[in-house]
């Protein structure tokens, strides 16, 4: 596993903001794949998902749009390399 990554920004539907440890940021596309640390809906820990679209509310900052529903990016995680 890399270096710890946190989401920074909600871009567009279709893509978000990556920064790493060294302060470098990264544009990532929809769809990409991400894998459930929280278990929601029918996914289990562990489960790799395909992110298909991007939204924000006032409440909750990032939705994953998957198998046509939404989450919360909080019970996924994604990996990018720089």
């Amino acid at each position: 596993m890399g270096p710890p990554q946190t989401i920074i920004q909600f871009d567009t539907p279709f893509s978000l903001l990556v920064i790493n440890s060294k302060g470098k940021i990264r544009k990532v596309f929809t769809p990409f794949r991400a894998q459930c640390i929280n278990p929601v809906g029918t996914f289990n820990f562990g489960e790799f998902v395909l992110v298909e679209k991007l939204a924000f509310t006032k409440d909750i900052p990032i939705l994953y749009k998957i198998n046509g529903h939404w989450y919360s990016h909080k019970s996924f995680s994604i990996t990018i390399n720089f």
